[in-house]
């Protein structure tokens, strides 16, 4: 899984920002060396405005002491296994207590049953109780990240920034001022495209500096380049600003 995470990375974050907006961790639900496999692709910490549920993914499993990581499960089905290991041996422990403490009731048969069945009474009610924890546990996590996300949400819904994009010519043929219409021709929600300029390169060449004002969360710069390198005649585009509002 890691892995085939990892391989999207040559087209942008987005792709992986959209996988833990929906998961927690690259397998299951708990951290895994396949989260660790994922953090040695990622080489620096993501913009938490532009890709705030990977950001929040990096941070937390970059986090993990280096002593805990080694002891991490391989994947989700080594964990489901560690936990059913664990629960076993719990049972087991349990079992082992009570035929300890049958044994030691003496040779009475009444009292021998009496102290098996409030023996067996007692671990059922201690695994009903450990399973209550780790149901309250698995809960209390799920709602604190429900909670960093609602408040991630709260501070980026609403902000923006000023974008300028450089847009350089195929060659001395492209008409600049066609392009520039063709670039306020892009649309999408949280886009307003601002005033532009021809600025000179060299040699007689011009180039456009398109600015634009975006909401943040709803408009990816790396798409705004996308989408003005298709119009003909345009060469390259490079962002020359980005500026939170």
């Amino acid at each position: 899984m890691a892995t085939r995470l990892a391989s999207t990375l040559s087209s942008g974050l987005k792709q992986i920002d959209n996988f833990f907006s929906k998961n927690s961790y690259v397998d299951g639900y708990t951290a895994t060396k396949e989260d660790l496999e994922l953090l040695e692709f990622i080489t620096a910490a993501p913009d938490a405005k532009r890709y705030p549920h990977l950001a929040r993914w990096y941070w937390h499993i970059n986090s993990i002491p280096a002593a805990v990581r080694k002891a991490l499960p391989e994947d989700a089905a080594a964990a489901e296994r560690d936990g059913e290991s664990s629960s076993s041996s719990s049972s087991s422990s349990s079992s082992s207590s009570s035929s300890s403490s049958s044994s030691a009731s003496g040779n009475d048969s009444f009292d021998l049953s009496g102290s098996i069945s409030k023996s067996s009474s007692s671990s059922g009610s201690s695994s009903e109780e450990e399973t209550e924890e780790q149901k309250a546990a698995r809960l209390e996590a799920e709602e604190k990240k429900r909670k960093y996300d609602e408040k991630i949400a709260r501070n980026i819904a609403n902000e923006k920034s000023n974008v300028i994009i450089d847009v350089n010519p195929e060659d001395e043929t492209s008409d600049l001022d066609k392009i520039a219409e063709e670039i306020r021709k892009i649309e999408c929600d949280g886009l307003l495209w601002g005033s532009h300029e021809l600025l000179p390169i060299a040699y007689g060449l011009k180039k456009i500096r398109m600015g634009s004002t975006i909401t943040n969360v709803k408009v990816s710069v790396d798409w705004m380049e996308e989408e003005i390198q298709k119009i003909p005649g345009v060469g390259s585009t490079t962002i020359v600003a980005f500026q939170k509002i």
